[in-house]
C-alpha cells in the first residue's frame, strides 16, 4: 500500500488542481488532504480510492508473486515392531 500512496502523492503534487478542487471533487477535508501530501498522516483504501479517481488514476490489484518452494524429499517410512 506504501508504494500506491506514495504515487498518488507525486501524482497531486504534480496534478493542476488545487487542493480545494481536489477536495471539492473528493469530499476530503483540505487539512486532511495536506496532512497525506507531507506525509504525516496515510489514507484510509476508501479515501485512497476517491483520491485515485480525482486523479485520473485508476486503481488495479494484480496478483502477488508466487514464490518458489523447495520441497524435500524424505525416505518412507519402515513398519518397525
Amino acid at each position: 500500500m506504501a508504494d500506491i500512496l506514495k504515487q498518488l502523492r507525486k501524482a497531486m503534487m504534480s496534478s493542476r488542481l488545487s487542493r480545494y478542487q481536489i477536495s471539492l471533487l473528493t469530499g476530503l477535508d483540505q487539512g486532511a488532504l495536506s496532512r497525506f501530501a507531507n506525509e504525516q498522516s496515510a489514507l484510509s483504501v476508501e479515501s485512497t480510492v476517491k483520491l485515485a479517481k480525482a486523479l485520473d488514476l485508476k486503481l488495479r490489484l494484480v496478483p502477488a508473486e508466487q514464490k518458489t518452494r523447495t520441497t524435500t524429499k524424505t525416505a518412507p517410512k519402515r513398519g518397525g515392531a
